[in-house]
């Protein structure tokens, strides 16, 4: 993947985010899949793997991950002296290696809490933590299980770009709901080890099913579209994607 830098934002924005990206990669090590990648839609990650060297992504449109990271390396360095924090571990599921990373776990208390920092908008959270942010958890809980970590209770601690005291102020008038505060820790309901894993094993199949093949055509269309917003205007794979070009040739594209 090649980052662009269209906009001539400042050099250091560029090569961190450059930085961030290696190691990424460099931290998976030899995994089939990270989590995230698990979570995602099998024809999105296989269309990045098999156009890795056409695919163009410009910083202003990851400026949002480097953000987070930002607020990642902050808040590691600020992790209690037995916490532990940005700990990546690794699983054997149904022949793949798979691995996740831990923001933060506090193993200073009576149960194990593990966090994972979220840099998102209020509305996110609107109706509840995300379907894939509860699922990413309970992998990742998972995995610490599997490792030997002890794991007892999960939360996201969501920090809003996007918050303003006045907008809460006026939301509270409203009786309405909107974040108190820019920083919110969020409950994460805990599955069992057997759903998780009955969870984890249908996505490595579905995945490696994905693998079998070089030719995008043969692997099933992205799950949730979003009615084909999100193809639009966030997928960065969109112009390999067959199902997109389908679309644009009938003209039924949203």
């Amino acid at each position: 993947m090649k980052l662009t830098n269209k906009a001539g934002l400042p050099e250091p924005f560029y090569n961190a985010q450059l930085k961030c990206e290696k190691s990424y990669r460099d931290g998976r090590g030899a995994t089939q899949r990270s989590l995230t990648q698990l979570i995602a839609d099998p024809l999105s990650v296989r269309l990045k793997e098999l156009y890795d060297d056409k695919i163009e992504v410009d910083l202003m449109d990851r400026l949002h991950i480097l953000r987070g990271n930002m607020i990642h390396k902050i808040l590691e360095e600020s992790a209690g002296k037995i916490d532990i924090a940005e700990l990546r571990v690794f699983a054997d599921i149904c022949g793949w290696t798979i691995s996740g990373q831990a923001d933060h776990l506090a193993v200073d208390c009576k149960d194990g809490v593990l966090t994972d920092y979220k840099n998102t908008g209020w509305y996110s959270l609107k109706n509840g933590p995300k379907r894939e942010w509860i699922w990413q958890l309970n992998c990742l809980a998972y995995l610490l299980r599997l490792n030997g970590y002890k794991v007892d209770r999960m939360q996201n601690c969501c920090w809003f770009y996007d918050w303003k005291e006045s907008e809460a102020k006026k939301a509270w008038e409203c009786d309405r709901w909107y974040p108190e505060a820019p920083i919110m820790n969020v409950e994460i309901p805990v599955y069992s080890d057997k759903k998780i894993l009955k969870y984890l094993k249908t996505r490595v199949k579905m995945h490696q099913e994905a693998c079998k093949t070089d030719d995008p055509r043969d692997i099933p269309m992205c799950e949730d579209t979003w009615e084909g917003r999100r193809c639009k205007r966030y997928c960065e794979v969109k112009k390999f994607c067959p199902y997109m070009k389908k679309k644009k040739k009938s003209k039924k594209y949203v």
